[in-house]
């Protein structure tokens, strides 16, 4: 299993947290084309834009999602590679375009992620300065402390399915959006969280609630 770990601040700069992001760096990797080349070199990915950066003996080419099959990088050497394929993902509208998906948990069901940078503006004390007023029992007038809001970024992740078919379905953030994503087996997997006492929001307890579907379906 693929061990995601959600990375929190690291430097504060004109009242504003900032980290450098894993699409900010390069890593050791490899990728394979889907013309079937394969390539190794230093690696740089930003799902934003759905591309991939490869840099071999000083030279960097880049290389969009529709031109990749899947890629690989090496954070260090204490965690293990992360697999990402390149994936047709069909949008609101009915239009399907590949999209880089990390691969958690690999079966007949596989659990897959996108990261992403998400946002969010608290008080100098750490209290969430939206909805922050007077009435607020914590609230505090006092000149002498600083309410100046801080705006945190911190890498977020959104969970997906995807089924034998090839059909991909995000996962919500309650325990009933997540049961809904299942085909079948809905009642198993409500007890089967009940009975672990597993969180939705965790990828690492949802990995387990995939990889038990996966056993009581095969």
């Amino acid at each position: 299993m693929k061990k995601l770990i959600t990375l929190f601040l690291l430097c504060i700069s004109m009242f504003t947290w900032a980290q450098r992001f894993p699409s900010e760096q390069w890593y050791a990797g490899e990728a394979t084309l889907s013309n079937g080349e394969e390539i190794k070199g230093q690696i740089k990915y930003d799902l934003t834009l759905e591309t991939i950066q490869v840099e071999i003996s000083g030279k960097i080419n880049t290389y969009n999602a529709s031109q990749v099959v899947f890629f690989s990088i090496k954070p260090n050497k204490e965690r293990p590679d992360r697999l990402f394929y390149s994936l047709p993902f069909r949008n609101e509208t009915g239009y399907a375009r590949p999209k880089f998906f990390e691969i958690v948990t690999q079966g007949k069901v596989s659990l897959i992620a996108r990261e992403y940078i998400a946002t969010r503006t608290e008080g100098m004390q750490g209290r969430p300065w939206i909805g922050a007023t007077r009435y607020d029992p914590l609230f505090n007038p006092d000149p002498r402390f600083n309410t100046t809001p801080i705006r945190r970024e911190f890498l977020a992740f959104k969970l997906f399915i995807v089924n034998p078919k090839g059909d991909i379905k995000e996962l919500g953030n309650t325990k009933k959006e997540v049961l809904r994503a299942f085909d079948d087996y809905q009642s198993d997997l409500k007890k089967y969280i009940k009975q672990e006492k597993l969180k939705v929001e965790s990828i690492a307890d949802v990995s387990m609630l995939v990889r038990y579907y996966n056993k009581i379906t095969s």
